[in-house]
């Protein structure tokens, strides 16, 4: 009697173990080679245990991303050091740093003049992306009074090869915008009105020779 009393012990802890230890296993990180840049980064961790880790070698005119499984993963800058916070799947991951070197850009001048109404000005890279979104984030130009000018300082890539989008969005809600804009440094965005009420984008060179005019898409908000 005592022995089959044991066994049941046995066979109930046996059990237990195999009902909350199923949990516990551990599945590796896959640093792509910088785990050394991973403060305390440990080869695995449990499933659904929260992982934190601090990424801090970084380099100035850098800018950095974090990949996991090559989906982006959050992250923020914190007492001088990337906070990356995920956490671990049931299943080993690959955590990847993506890099791109800021000095790939050339800071570029250009005026914009407002000849129709105060408005927000958005200048943004002619690329697919930005063709098809709504949200251009912060504006280039805040409240750009109505024959006001302002020169700002664009990042100029290549990759673009100097196209650029022109969203303007007024104090009574109309939207213009024109894409497929070329812009090089020192040139001159006018942005008027006609007098058959149709809005005009022209670009100046330096020495203020017209080089385009093209009619704004308008429409109201």
């Amino acid at each position: 009697m005592r022995y089959i009393k044991r066994a049941g012990m046995f066979l109930l802890l046996g059990g237990m173990l195999m009902l909350f230890g199923c949990g516990n296993k551990m599945y590796k990180i896959d640093y792509c080679g910088e785990q050394g840049c991973y403060e305390d980064a440990k080869d695995s961790y449990k499933e659904g245990k929260k992982v934190t880790l601090r990424y801090g070698l970084i380099a100035t005119d850098t800018n950095y991303s974090f990949y996991l499984d090559d989906e982006p993963v959050d992250y923020k800058y914190e007492d001088g050091a990337y906070v990356i916070s995920f956490m671990m799947p049931g299943h080993d991951v690959k955590l990847e740093c993506r890099t791109s070197n800021l000095m790939a850009y050339t800071r570029m001048a250009v005026t914009v003049t407002n000849q129709v109404k105060t408005a927000d000005v958005w200048i943004i890279p002619d690329t697919e992306e930005n063709r098809k979104t709504t949200i251009w984030g912060t504006a280039t130009i805040s409240q750009l009074g109505a024959e006001a000018s302002e020169t700002v300082y664009l990042n100029d890539s290549a990759d673009e090869a100097g196209m650029y989008l022109i969203r303007m969005i007024d104090e009574d809600g109309m939207f213009y915008s024109a894409d497929g804009i070329s812009l090089e440094d020192n040139q001159s965005i006018v942005i008027r009105e006609t007098e058959d009420r149709i809005v005009i984008i022209e670009i100046y060179d330096v020495n203020g020779t017209k080089l385009t005019e093209d009619e704004m898409f308008a429409a109201r908000l």
